[in-house]
């Protein structure tokens, strides 16, 4: 689960199908999660999702121009899947919209 915890997505949980992306950002086009165009902060592709069960990890791809950061304030390498464990927070721009991978 993908549950966000500030933000539009406060108190809602996102199921992680296994091996399928969740992407994240104001395009209704492009992604799953879409903000509305007053999320500044988020990009229009701003980030995607992934779980591995096999593995037990969460993989991010940043696609945004403002960065995805982690809980302690690291920006991810962006176009990059960056591996991630469960309980790890990530911000999407800013600190307003934020999420724990769980």
């Amino acid at each position: 689960m993908i549950v966000g915890l500030t933000g539009k997505y406060a108190g809602v949980s996102f199921p992680a199908d296994c091996e399928k992306e969740i992407v994240f950002g104001r395009d209704p086009n492009f992604c799953n999660v879409v903000f509305d165009q007053f999320s500044t902060s988020v990009s229009r592709c701003h980030c995607a999702i992934s779980y591995s069960a096999s593995e037990g990890l969460y993989y991010v791809t940043d696609y945004s121009k403002n960065g995805t950061f982690t809980g302690d304030g690291r920006r991810l390498i962006p176009n990059m899947a960056i591996p991630m464990e469960k309980g790890t927070i990530l911000f999407m721009g800013s600190r307003k919209d934020s999420f724990r991978l769980d």
